[in-house]
């Protein structure tokens, strides 16, 4: 699978879905897919850009419980103490990726974890 290069959230979501992911989208991510990646754009070349602290925290906030939702932590998940499971999740990767860090790994692993389980 190619995977478009975007910061569109909604494209991302769908591209998500479509292909199978395991990642539990949460309510509030989906109805602000378009205001999250309006932001995205605008704060990367508005300098001048300001949001409403109170949004800022909201996002924050929804941001954590979908982490939570979907079980991604700072921490290594314990599925990994299985040396095939990291090989398997390796393998969907071009040869010389690897994940920056446990937090990275959590979040592929939840990807892919249907693939990996089979």
């Amino acid at each position: 699978m190619t995977v478009a290069n975007t910061h569109d959230i909604y494209k991302l979501v769908r591209m998500s879905r479509d292909n199978g992911s395991n990642v539990i989208m949460t309510s509030w991510l989906e109805d602000r897919a378009d205001t999250l990646t309006r932001w995205e754009m605008d704060t990367r070349y508005n300098m001048d850009y300001t949001v409403e602290s109170e949004k800022v925290r909201e996002g924050i906030q929804e941001i954590r419980h979908f982490f939570d939702v979907n079980g991604i932590k700072e921490e290594l998940r314990p599925e990994f103490s299985d040396q095939k499971v990291r090989e398997k999740l390796l393998s969907f990767f071009p040869k010389n990726f690897r994940p920056a860090d446990d937090f990275e790994w959590n979040c592929y692993y939840q990807i892919y974890r249907k693939k990996i389980e089979k």
